[in-house]
Parts: C-alpha cells; structure tokens; sequence
C-alpha cells in the first residue's frame, strides 16, 4: 500500500513538473523555434543563391523560377513549412539575383532582423543594401529578401 502512495505521488509531482515547465518555458520553446526558422530561411536562400550562381555560369543567364535549378544545380526545390510561409521562394529575374519569400510570419521576420541587427524598418532590398545587410524581412508586408 505504502509503495501504491508513493508511486502516485511521484506521477503527481511529474505531471506538475511537466505542467509548470510548458507554463513557464513555452516563450523560450517558441523563441527557439523562431530562431531555428530564421535559420532555415537563411540557409535555403544562401543555397539557391550558390545554385543560381553556378546555373548563371553554365548559362550565362540567372535562373527565373526555382524549377529552373532542379535537378541540376539543386536536389530539390526548398520545401517552405506551412509556419513559415503560405507561398514559395522566387527569384528576381533575368538581371536581378535577388530572392524572395512572401508572407513571412512575424514572429519569424523579427527574428530575422533581431539577427542581423535591423533596428529599423526595411521597405525593399534597396533599403536593405542602405543598410549593409544581404537579406532581412520587410516591415510591414513581411517579406524575406535575399539580396547577394
């Protein structure tokens, strides 16, 4: 009988553990998941740039779509997560090597910014080279814009 109390205790105080945990810590879960986000949006762009920048090499000419880079120069486009964005990346065009994912969330785009130090708002890549940085959200609209 003796071990039966001590057994519920203890799932007793686990419960309230995991409780208070998800209570008090679910900011620092989310904020990690934000950061790992930003990261992944950074990485993709920074991939389908070197991919574009070799395409441009064998083609003289940028990429316009992304489909224009698979398989060749990437394994497969970059799968975008539902959390991250509603649409997909797109490249500038013919001359501009700029690229971009609309409707970022915002938690992701501060996250973004907080990052590369962007205090201030950004309209467009243009701003954005104003400033010294490669790639930041817009505010508002939060776009990702890759600007090699």
């Amino acid at each position: 009988m003796f071990s039966l109390i001590i057994t519920v205790i203890s799932i007793a105080l686990v419960a309230a553990l995991a409780v208070s945990t998800l209570y008090f810590g679910g900011d620092a879960f989310n904020a990690g998941s934000d950061k790992a986000k930003a990261s992944t949006l950074v990485n993709q762009a920074q991939q389908i740039d070197g991919a574009n920048t070799i395409y441009r090499l064998d083609t003289g000419a940028l990429a316009t779509v992304i489909g224009d880079l698979t398989p060749d120069y990437l394994a497969s486009a970059p799968q975008v997560n539902d959390n991250i964005s509603s649409s997909s990346y797109s490249l500038g065009g013919a001359t501009d090597d700029t690229i971009t994912l609309s409707d970022v969330t915002a938690s992701v785009c501060d996250e973004v910014n907080d990052q590369i130090g962007l205090t201030a708002d950004v309209a467009d890549a243009t701003a954005m080279a104003n400033q010294g940085v490669q790639y930041g959200c817009t505010t508002p609209g939060n776009d990702f814009i890759f600007n090699p």
